[in-house]
């Protein structure tokens, strides 16, 4: 959950805008949150992940600047499109293979 407010808030640093209410609101939440990432981590959801053996997707779900992909939604399926100026597609911190990495964001 907290890259879509990080994106926001990367957005609004390079100039776009304005924002609605709700992004400015997710942005002010992500902004101010000391650490998003435990954040994250403590909440419901993340801890009912994380004890039905999802720890690891919460993990991944945090992760800043982790890939040089996006997923993009054409005719019903999800196919992979590189970030300009992002040159590395390091692996998640759980340890998994940029190949991982890459097959969970298509999905």
């Amino acid at each position: 959950m907290p890259w879509g407010p990080a994106i926001i808030a990367e957005l609004e640093a390079h100039g776009v805008g304005p924002l609605s209410p709700e992004a400015s609101a997710a942005r002010s939440a992500y902004t101010n949150t000391p650490d998003a990432t435990a954040a994250v981590a403590a909440c419901s959801s993340g801890i009912e992940l994380a004890e039905g053996g999802f720890a690891d997707d919460v993990a991944v779900a945090v992760e800043l600047n982790a890939s040089a992909t996006v997923p993009v939604l054409t005719d019903g399926a999800f196919t992979s499109t590189s970030v300009p100026g992002h040159s590395t597609g390091a692996p998640a911190a759980s340890g998994a293979s940029g190949a991982d990495v890459d097959q969970r964001e298509q999905q």
